[in-house]
């Protein structure tokens, strides 16, 4: 099943079977929803070319995906940074980044996607700002828009 993406997919990494996404759903106990499986078979990471996302005010920069093996900064290794700290909100699965140490996240069981603030946590408060962005992953990457 090819999932239908209105969207630019460049740099994406090599090819990536289904084991590979089982081992990640094993170890750190989620299933990836069925369109995050698709794109993840099929692109394994990459970058959009239309990266802003919007919601009234506020422009998210999308800068790119986490792939699953394969290049730097694999989802593994995201996992492995910040999954096991205990600042982690745990319901929250990490497939993109925007460049600046925060994560887009989706919810391990809605699929809704979320935004981490990860570089304004306070370990003081315990608290971690997050952001609604859109209910699913398919409209979060086709409802993006180019940089003015």
């Amino acid at each position: 099943m090819m999932i239908q993406i209105n969207n630019q997919i460049t740099r994406q990494k090599a090819n990536i079977e289904e084991p590979d996404l089982q081992e990640l759903e094993d170890k750190y106990d989620f299933k990836f929803p069925d369109a995050i499986r698709q794109f993840y078979l099929q692109y394994n990471g990459g970058q959009l070319e239309r990266y802003c996302y919007i919601i009234q005010d506020d422009t998210y920069i999308f800068s790119g995906f986490y792939s699953i093996k394969y290049g730097s900064g694999t989802l593994n290794d995201k996992m492995e940074l910040n999954y096991v700290d205990e600042w982690w909100p745990k319901e929250l699965i990490p497939f993109g980044h925007d460049g600046g140490g925060n994560s887009f996240c989706f919810h391990k069981t809605s699929g809704k996607i979320y935004y981490v603030y990860e570089d304004t946590y306070d370990d003081d408060d315990g608290n971690v700002p997050i952001e609604y962005v859109t209910s699913d992953f398919l409209s979060f990457i086709n409802n993006m828009v180019a940089e003015e």
